[in-house]
């Protein structure tokens, strides 16, 4: 039973069995032979309705294998063919047909007609009579939490076992799946307006490869998945999991059909539905080849109506009680409607193996359903399994749950091939782990949750490997008031492993084979260092090596002052801090509960030292600083008592100095300190030496500073001393002496449109203090362009375009965003531009081949203006100006005739102006073809050496028949990149002919070279 995750494109929410669950808190007995009104209603209706019969034989059904002896097997089987022949041929042939005969269990699967039915009410062979239903199906870490991976490590996987999947078919060619399915069947029914087969071969049932294939249908992903979770095999698939039997076969048994009628498919059709005779005759084949097969479980995921006690009146109950007699247990899904009381049929029946779901955090999953009698629950909450197509997909659900528990029987099994049913299972509820259900809508129902190696060790004799420990997280603990959780990686841990911390065990979870979690108490965080290890004990077992965690030191708070005045300014230090981002301080009186303080900060995440400056309360007493972790009052630290008397002076604050710097040499002036806690006999100090001091106000005082204290530049300390008691000297507050600021400029004279910089030092640093670039002539309020120097900037530079207009300019500083002028640089004389020289920086081509015809010749380069030529070999050339970066030119044919380098160059004409520097242009001979012979065999080699090339990247050399067009070779090689000079080696063609080599430029078909030819015969 299923609940697709939200990632997945199928079904969402809780699919149910069809007509919709009912929930019953009894089973139903019906009267013997009676027909139910609904059954002979919908008959009328329809003209048929599709029931099973059960079957009256002497001494009712008893489970095949409760019989040890051959013939009264075959007693009871002749029994229950007689009574279906008998009520077969009661019937009117005419409103009949057999959908299923059975061998085993005392059951005729039919499509009945009104009369029919009335004649299966008046016959003594009858029971009862059911409504073949439909049912649905109800859809990495999960193993481990379940021990699987433990039991692995034992050397249990379900080797030799195979787990029979009936559902909505198996992808056998599934990587995950890979030579698992060893059979395959199908039951499936076509039923007029009902549904349709979805056998492969279109028929009601089908054996063999490929039988139960999955349906069409986007719920028909169902059964590659249980089959997965199962059986699945990561090895294969190149996934780091695998299902819980790894090493297991599968039995694929595919009994869904195609439903067509809306309403029996919810009103959504179609759909896929599972006839319960098709699942009764899937049970009854996988009975009948259980002991060829070595079946040791049944996984069914399909649900119908649920109940809250034992539903032993369901049609399945014969054949699951025939599978548990010859050791098959019928694993179930609970249902997915989330009750907290009842379970859904089949896994009601007392017989069956019935699983809930949980998450994997152990708690109830929310869609389970859950019941007194409820045998197990297992992972079922967002697993990840194979899916038909190659693929893999998280699906939830009890469906989910029921294959991890099919698994552990196959496990199982194999370690304790004697048990039965019962004694695995006994095993299985008598070490799983309880799971209480306290959902809200919960019964509060306790079952044991599937814990695969502790149920192993109870039935088998499993030796446990010897733990090996690689690693402990975190890698270094702190002392404190708070238990710590490690985290300890390596291999071969089992559910028996303990973690040692310096010899003794801790309290131990084991996370899979390769990490477990221990709980290390604050008693056990003393000294410097610990010791870790893993034990596992015997059979096996052993102890890994030691590794050494290193235990800092806890918290601490220091404070600045232990007796202090009312509303005095107190600093504490904390050091070791834990660094959480909710770890957080507070100031509270010393009989304080933790919950009560007077103020409090957050320390800040990662933040393990830091400083906090709080004032003190004004009531007298005794205060501590107390340091808390991660938002709670699980306090870490507490300083030593800070007390608050009345008769102590406070200890004066300073906050602001203003001003707080002045230009060196300036007259005396008059400092104004602020600050708190200042008193009528407080002092103002200069380097240590008081000033005439006058008070203000508790919060202001002021000092006469005489110019001999700031004759030079640096910088002095201002503090405030008052008198005891209490009283003391505040921090010191900085007072700079700073140089005059400068202006400096780049140049005194300077072109119109070129750059000019200026260079302020001794900035005060006012962060409205700018730099503004005017005519000397103009006044404070009139400039061309501004810029702010910058908060607490001292130093900058600064670069403007001189303006087009000549003058004489200037820069100036003003501070504070006023007028008043601080500091005026040297005037810059701007004059008009004269043309700069020219300079060349390429030529494009610059080089040519001797004879060629004329050429445009770009010249890339600066200061180009329209009167620039070109000049080949001084001789100017007509020129076309570009840009001031490009001039283009024409060369003609003549200049071109000889070998030769011209020098090519640009002139400006006056003003200014001038000549660039040359660049060499190559007038280089034609390219030349020689051959090695000119008269060779078929088969033998021709080397054609190539001279003087133009070196072009795409330039390249064809071998061809004399005759034949440019577009036409047999052969050919590009020359290379840079390359003049190289040889070819061909092999002659076996045509006979005249050949020649050719050379051609830059990818065309222009021939530039011909070599002699050559005869091939």
């Amino acid at each position: 039973m299923t609940v697709r995750a939200a990632t997945t494109r199928a079904w969402i929410g809780v699919l149910v069995f069809v007509c919709g669950t009912v929930v019953s808190g009894q089973s139903r007995a019906p009267q013997p032979g009676a027909v139910p009104a609904d059954l002979h209603a919908r008959a009328a209706r329809d003209g048929h309705v599709r029931v099973i019969v059960e079957l009256r034989i002497p001494g009712g059904h008893v489970a095949e294998g409760a019989m040890p002896e051959a013939a009264r097997v075959a007693a009871q089987r002749r029994a229950v063919g007689a009574a279906a022949d008998r009520v077969w041929s009661a019937l009117p042939a005419s409103d009949r047909r057999l959908v299923h005969r059975f061998t085993t269990v005392p059951y005729l699967a039919i499509e009945a007609g009104p009369a029919a039915l009335r004649a299966l009410g008046m016959s003594p062979d009858v029971a009862r009579v059911f409504e073949d239903a439909i049912a649905r199906p109800v859809l990495a870490e999960s193993v481990p939490l379940i021990q699987g991976d433990q039991a692995w490590a034992s050397g249990y996987d379900g080797a030799g076992t195979t787990i029979a999947v009936l559902d909505t078919g198996v992808d056998a060619s599934h990587p995950f799946l890979s030579g698992k399915v060893i059979e395959e069947a199908c039951f499936s029914s076509t039923v007029a307006g009902v549904s349709e087969s979805t056998c492969p071969g279109g028929t009601d049932q089908q054996f063999g490869p490929g039988a139960a294939a999955p349906c069409s249908l986007s719920d028909c992903l169902h059964g590659t998945h249980v089959a997965g979770i199962a059986a699945g095999s990561g090895a294969s698939a190149s996934q780091p999991f695998s299902g819980v039997a790894k090493g297991a076969h599968l039995m694929a048994v595919q009994v869904f059909s195609r439903i067509i009628d809306a309403q029996s498919c919810g009103l959504v059709a179609p759909c896929a539905g599972a006839f319960s005779s098709d699942i009764i005759a899937g049970l009854e084949r996988v009975y009948l080849r259980a002991a060829a097969l070595g079946v040791v479980a049944v996984n069914l995921s399909v649900g119908g109506t649920a109940f809250a006690a034992p539903c032993d009146d369901q049609p399945y109950k014969p054949a699951i009680d025939n599978l548990r007699s010859i050791g098959v247990a019928t694993v179930a899904a609970s249902g997915n409607d989330g009750f907290g009381t009842v379970i859904s049929s089949p896994a009601c029946i007392s017989s069956a193996i019935s699983v809930g779901s949980i998450d994997k955090t152990n708690e109830v999953s929310y869609f389970s359903n859950v019941a007194s009698f409820l045998s197990l629950f297992a992972p079922g909450d967002s697993i990840t399994s194979s899916v038909p197509g190659g693929g893999f997909a998280a699906l939830s659900g009890t469906s989910m749950a029921a294959p991890h528990v099919a698994g552990a029987f196959a496990v199982m099994r194999q370690a304790a091939p004697g048990a039965d049913v019962t004694a695995i299972l006994d095993a299985l509820r008598r070490t799983g782990k309880p799971i209480t259900d306290t959902r809200i809508f919960g019964g509060g129902v306790t079952a044991p949750r599937l814990s695969l190696f502790e149920a192993l060790a109870s039935i088998a004799t499993v030796f446990n490997p010897l733990p090996v420990l690689t690693s402990v997280s975190p890698a270094r603990v702190r002392a404190g008031t708070s238990p710590v959780s490690i985290r300890v990686t390596g291999s071969g841990f089992d559910v028996f492993s303990v973690a040692y911390w310096n010899g003794v065990p801790k309290p131990t979870t084991i996370v899979s084979t390769t990490e477990l979690q221990a709980v290390i108490s604050p008693a056990d965080l003393s000294g410097t260092t610990a010791r870790v290890f893993v034990s596992t004990p015997s059979p096996g077992g052993g102890t890994s090596a030691t590794v050494t965690v290193p235990i800092d030191p806890p918290p601490s708070l220091s404070v600045s002052a232990t007796t202090v005045a009312p509303s005095s300014r107190v600093t504490v230090t904390l050091a070791n801090g834990f660094g959480g981002s909710t770890d957080w301080l507070a100031l509270a009186s010393t009989s304080a509960p933790n919950s009560s303080y007077a103020t409090f900060t957050y320390v800040g995440a990662n933040i393990t030292d830091r400083t906090w400056t709080v004032t003190m309360p004004s009531t007298p007493g005794p205060y501590e600083f107390r340091y808390f972790l991660n938002n709670g009052y699980t306090r870490a630290a507490t300083s030593a008592a800070v007390t608050v008397d009345v008769a102590q002076n406070p200890a004066p604050v300073i906050s602001t100095l203003s001003p707080a710097s002045i230009g060196a040499g300036s007259p005396g002036f008059t400092l104004t300190v602020t600050g708190t806690s200042f008193m009528a006999t407080s002092v103002v100090q200069w380097n240590g030496t008081p000033r005439a001091t006058t008070f203000v106000s508790s919060t202001q005082l002021q000092a006469a500073i005489p110019a001999a204290d700031i004759a030079s530049p640096g910088t002095a300390a201002v503090t405030v001393v008052s008198a005891p008691p209490g009283g003391g000297t505040s921090g010191a507050a900085t007072f700079t002496m700073a140089l005059p600021p400068v202006l400096s400029v780049s140049t005194t004279s300077a072109l119109v449109g070129t750059p000019i910089t200026v260079t302020l030092t001794n900035s005060p640093g006012g962060s409205f203090d700018w730099l503004a670039f005017a005519l000397t002539s103009a006044a404070n309020t009139s400039y061309t362009s501004f810029v702010y120097v910058g908060a607490g900037v001292t130093t900058r530079t600064w670069t403007v375009t001189a303006p087009s207009t000549p003058g004489t300019y200037e820069f100036r500083l003003f501070l504070n965003n006023g007028y008043t002028r601080a500091a005026t640089s040297a005037p810059v004389a701007v004059t008009p531009p004269a043309s700069a020289a020219p300079a060349m920086t390429s030529i494009s081509p610059s080089r040519a081949m001797v004879g060629g015809a004329g050429l445009t010749l770009t010249v890339t380069g600066t200061e180009f203006v329209t009167t620039s030529i070109v000049m080949w070999n001084g001789v100017a050339r007509p020129t076309t100006f570009v840009s001031a970066t490009q001039l283009r030119a024409t060369i003609a044919a003549a200049d071109i005739a000889a070998v030769g380098t011209a020098s090519i160059s640009v002139l400006t004409p006056p003003p200014g102006g001038g000549t660039s520097s040359s660049l060499p242009f190559t007038i280089a001979p034609a390219p030349t073809l020689t051959v090695s012979a000119t008269m060779v065999a078929p088969g033998a080699s021709i080397t054609v050496t190539l001279q003087d090339g133009a070196g072009g990247q795409l330039d390249w050399l064809a071998f061809a028949l004399t005759s034949a067009a440019n577009t036409s070779y047999t052969n050919f090689v590009y020359v290379g990149a840079g390359v003049t000079t190289r040889t070819w080696t061909v092999t002659a063609p076996g045509t006979p002919g005249t050949y020649e080599f050719r050379l051609f430029f830059n990818n065309g078909y222009v021939r530039a070279a011909t070599s002699a030819p050559v005869t091939v015969k």
